[in-house]
């Protein structure tokens, strides 16, 4: 969409007929101008009803570091990374590498160690999914 939005801006710019161009330069920068604002109105629809109907919404954006802490505050894999920062740059990534094999994680609710139920990322088996229904989604 970013480079339809770019090829639009001189696009535009060969709309108004003028005596240096001729009459199917003009025509054809119209229609396809007209036809990357309809794909773009289209897109935009598409993604916003997209949106609404998506059920897995994190309650809390990670854009922090403050926000992705409270996602692996208690995490049961957090305990396998304890004494990491002791070793080297080298050390800690092979160490974390490892200690990360075989494993598959997932957001959902979580029991954490210190055994309380919350909405985070741990290993799998999660003890459900986390959805937000539509009507939460309302009184927002």
């Amino acid at each position: 969409m970013g480079l339809l939005i770019e090829a639009l801006v001189v696009l535009l710019t060969g709309i108004p007929f003028s005596s240096t161009q001729t009459l199917e330069d003009a025509n054809i920068c119209m229609f396809l101008s007209t036809s990357i604002l309809v794909i773009t109105i289209v897109t935009v629809g598409v993604v916003l009803l997209r949106r609404r109907r998506m059920g897995r919404r994190m309650p809390r954006t990670p854009y922090t570091l403050a926000a992705t802490m409270a996602y692996l505050y208690a995490a049961k894999f957090v305990d396998g990374l304890a004494g990491l920062s002791t070793l080297g740059t080298k050390a800690r990534n092979q160490e974390i590498v490892k200690v990360g094999r075989d494993k598959e994680f997932g957001f959902g609710w979580i029991v954490g160690s210190d055994g309380k139920k919350r909405v985070g990322v741990d290993e799998e088996e999660l003890e459900g999914d986390y959805k937000v229904s539509h009507l939460a989604l309302w009184k927002r």
